[in-house]
This record gives C-alpha cells, sequence and structure tokens, in this order.
C-alpha cells in the first residue's frame, strides 16, 4: 500500500516536471516575503501563479519544513519567484516562524499552534486549519491569496543589510548557506554509469536512504 501511495503522489507531482538537482539559497533576499510551509505542491503553484499575474512579482517566496523538494520542479522554479528556503523541520515553527519578517502560509498538517508574534500574520489553505488563522480556500483555483499578500506587504520584509537568517540553528546543527536538492531516481538513474564506475573503484562505499519527515532536516 505504501508504495501505491507513493506511485500516486509521484504521478501527481510530476505534472509541474521532473525533479532535477537544484541549488537553493538559505539566505535572504531583499523585499517582501512569503513563507510557505507543508507539502501542497499544487498551492504553491497556485500562489506563484497569481503573484505573476496581479503585478505582485514583487513579493518572494520562501519555501519551510517538507516544501524544501518545491525548488527541483522546473513548473515552480521558472516563475523566478521561489527565493530560498527558510528554517528546518515542522516542529521548529514556534522557534523559527517569529524571525520571519512576512506572511506565513501552511498548505497542510503539519501546523503546531501558532504563537503569538506571528499568528495574525499566519494564514492556511485545505484541510489544515487553526482558530484564529484565516483559511484562504480549499482548492487550488478557488484560492482568494489576497489576503496573504497584503498582508506581506505590510511587514517589514527583508533588508538589504539582511545577510543572514537570525533564526537559531537546531540543537547540533550548523549554520548553511545553500542546500542541493532533486535528486530522484530519474536523476541517479541518469548517472548510474557513473555511479557504478565509483562503487568499482571504491569512491563510494555506502549510500543513504534519507525520507520521512518526523525529525530534523
Amino acid at each position: 500500500v505504501n508504495a501505491l501511495v507513493m506511485q500516486k503522489l509521484y504521478e501527481a507531482n510530476s505534472k509541474l516536471g521532473v525533479p532535477e538537482p537544484t541549488e537553493v539559497p538559505v539566505t535572504p533576499r531583499e523585499g517582501k516575503g512569503i513563507l510557505i510551509s507543508g507539502h501542497d505542491l499544487f498551492m504553491l503553484k497556485s500562489l506563484l501563479d497569481y503573484l505573476k499575474s496581479s503585478g505582485s512579482s514583487d513579493v518572494l517566496v520562501y519555501t519551510h519544513g517538507e516544501m524544501l523538494p518545491a525548488h527541483s520542479y522546473k513548473a515552480l522554479k521558472e516563475t523566478g519567484l521561489l527565493a530560498g528556503h527558510f528554517g528546518g523541520a515542522w516542529q521548529r515553527q514556534a522557534v523559527e516562524f517569529p524571525h520571519f519578517p512576512g506572511a506565513i502560509l501552511a498548505t497542510t498538517n503539519c501546523l503546531t499552534e501558532p504563537k503569538e508574534p506571528y499568528k495574525d500574520r499566519m494564514f492556511t489553505v485545505g484541510a489544515v486549519g487553526w482558530p484564529g488563522c484565516k483559511n484562504l480556500g480549499t482548492v487550488p483555483e478557488k484560492v482568494d491569496w489576497k489576503p496573504l499578500v497584503e498582508s506581506a506587504r505590510g511587514e517589514r520584509g527583508f533588508r538589504s543589510n539582511d545577510k543572514s537568517f537570525s533564526y537559531p540553528v537546531r540543537p547540533g546543527g550548523r549554520a548553511v548557506d545553500k542546500l542541493m536538492v532533486g535528486f530522484g531516481h530519474e536523476a541517479v538513474l541518469g548517472a548510474a554509469p557513473t555511479i557504478i564506475e565509483a562503487i568499482k573503484a571504491g569512491a563510494i562505499t555506502r549510500f543513504h536512504l534519507i525520507g520521512g519527515c518526523d525529525g530534523f532536516e
């Protein structure tokens, strides 16, 4: 059953393109911003399309948590509005969200109780919600993105002298200024001859399978 569900998820997300190796900045860009967390890539696509069509391309979008792989899909990254990745895993929302100077959007169930420093600029879509946080809609094509964008415009945003994010590094972790994503099975199989030769030469001695979201990123 797990394999069948993963296949369906892959088939759905493939409508946005085949994931390709992509470098993702973990640094701020000057301007107003929206932070999007969760798993729903099609809600993200809807938001990016709205920003383009409404003349709001000056508002940049940062991913959080499980939304990190979005940067590897052509249909999402070609908009030019994905500024980078902010923060770590979903359970650090209360630690990291207060440090984001813009509007925040939760797209799926990984939502912890919003805290006062950011609750008034926290929005939800789909089935996820929390008392006091405005839900903008349940279907990507019918979401009203205007309140989210207006909230982002009303916040400080990142300034030219903001060179790094201010949230605390997770215990045992270290600050990085970029991440690599997009190593799906297509990318790996495409490099199979090189990988096999590296294994034979002893340059690769082990593989690490990383999955799930119930832990630190």
